[in-house]
């Protein structure tokens, strides 16, 4: 498997549920096959090197959707404990075989909310 380290920026408001849906590319814009992941886990963290806030992983928040994608779904609960602000996420993807390989990297921004249950 050979990917490019995919820039990313997602967005989410606080106290929401969110899915992200992923589609997994190669650097030439091939769709990779990883119906055979071992793990997929997903991080929001303060930054690159600093805390981690939040971690997923196949069966608790991330789902293999097809042989492509994978769905990554965050709920109110989790949102409504994130900072606001401009936060940084990072997908990593293992293989069957043992590789491991960052598949996206990048902005993870939180959008303080008013209504929380009105």
């Amino acid at each position: 498997m050979t990917e490019c380290l995919k820039e990313i920026s997602l967005c989410v408001g606080q106290h929401n549920d969110k899915p992200f849906l992923f589609t997994v590319r190669d650097q030439d814009g091939a769709l990779v096959d990883i119906s055979d992941a071992a793990q997929i886990t997903f991080i929001v963290a303060e930054s690159v090197s600093g805390q981690i806030y939040l971690t997923k992983t196949i069966g608790s928040g991330v789902t293999i959707n097809n042989a492509n994608q994978f769905t990554v779904t965050l709920t109110d609960t989790e949102t409504g404990t994130l900072p606001p602000g401009v936060l940084y996420c990072e997908v990593e993807l293992t293989a069957s075989g043992g590789g491991r390989y960052t598949i996206g990297a990048g902005e993870f921004a939180v959008q303080d909310t008013r209504i929380r249950g009105v």
